[in-house]
């Protein structure tokens, strides 16, 4: 059991390498070789496991990140005059400027945190089929 972490990364990171030195080089500033990985603790695996598992969710979602996120701030945004404004986020309170009167009060930032969330959610999105026909049935 004390491998459990450290086979699952191993499975992991065959398929998805990129993501892997990635993680690795951001954690640890440089790469590292596998015996090193293995010489680590537990809670480094599962740190290492989670960011992995993050980061092939996010990859594979039929969600596009980008897309998402502009449609957050977006919507929080409404008819505006035509003159670029400052604003400060009202979550992490960052100084940013919108293309119109009729600021987001989120920055870009926020927003893409905030669809990196939803898609790690794990929720369906998309519509739901139920009672949903194409046959329509009429009685007399």
């Amino acid at each position: 059991m004390q491998n459990h972490w450290l086979i699952k990364i191993e499975k992991n990171k065959g398929k998805n390498m990129k993501f892997y030195t990635e993680i690795i080089r951001e954690k640890y500033g440089k790469e590292l070789s596998w015996i090193e990985v293995q010489a680590l603790d537990r809670q480094e695996h599962l740190a290492i496991l989670c960011k992995l598992e993050e980061a092939i969710k996010l990859d594979q979602s039929p969600y596009d990140i980008e897309k998402l996120s502009r449609a957050i701030q977006y919507s929080r945004s409404g008819m505006g005059g035509s003159a670029m404004t400052p604003y400060t986020c009202h979550f992490c309170g960052k100084q940013d400027i919108w293309t119109n009167t009729a600021i987001p009060n989120i920055c870009k930032d926020c927003t893409d945190e905030m669809a990196k969330a939803i898609i790690l959610s794990g929720f369906d999105l998309s519509k739901s089929q139920k009672g949903i026909t194409n046959e329509t049935t009429f009685t007399s």
